[in-house]
């Protein structure tokens, strides 16, 4: 995702595509899924933390860069300092990663999207400046 050619009209609905791709390739590559699984459970011998470590790594800078576009442009609150914000997507969004995984062998793919969207959104609303109107 190319941060620089976004703006404050195109930030959430390409993050919210970002977000649903990553579910979308999941279905198509069962192997991904697999990957998570192991992340959120891995065995009790470990997984080697270095692979796991630096996929995550990655994402933490790549949300780090995100969020500061999305200041910028005036879509993501500025009032919290930007290591909590990190902390408080993150932690939602590993939460609902880790629900998913655990329950995507019962849900078929409408579901999936359907959730999907509804944790963006909860997403959004916690990244959003205060007070500034929901988009529908």
């Amino acid at each position: 995702m190319d941060l620089q050619s976004l703006d404050s009209a195109s930030f959430w609905p390409a993050l919210e595509a970002f977000h649903l791709a990553s579910f979308e390739r999941s279905r198509q590559e069962p192997w991904l899924l697999a990957v998570w699984k192991q992340a959120y459970h891995p065995p009790p011998a470990g997984v080697p933390a270095g692979a796991v470590a630096e996929v995550f790594e990655a994402g933490r800078a790549f949300l780090k860069a995100l969020l500061r576009r999305g200041q910028e442009l005036g879509v993501v609150r500025t009032d919290l300092p930007e290591d909590l914000l990190i902390v408080l997507f993150t932690g939602a969004d590993n939460a609902a990663d880790h629900w998913l995984v655990d329950h995507w062998d019962g849900l078929g793919p409408e579901e999936v999207e359907r959730l999907s969207r509804r944790v963006f959104e909860t997403m959004r609303v916690l990244l959003a400046p205060p007070g500034r109107p929901r988009e529908a």
